[in-house]
């Protein structure tokens, strides 16, 4: 698995949050709501989640 940085999560974040911008034009459609939703939703939390896990692994290791 990939290391989970602050740069890595900043980027996820950014780029989701730039492509749910991107498709925002698109109000109409189930597939639109979708994409919106995991894009601003789904994606940064996980990423969230996954860099606060790597932490507590990172301070696991230390002691």
């Amino acid at each position: 698995m990939t290391e989970i940085t602050p740069t890595t999560f900043a980027v996820i974040y950014a780029v989701s949050y730039g492509l749910a911008w991107y498709t925002w034009k698109d109000e109409e459609g189930w597939f639109s709501r979708i994409l919106k939703f995991l894009l601003t939703g789904l994606i940064p939390i996980v990423s969230l989640m996954l860099f606060v896990w790597k932490l507590f692994q990172d301070q696991e290791a230390k002691e």
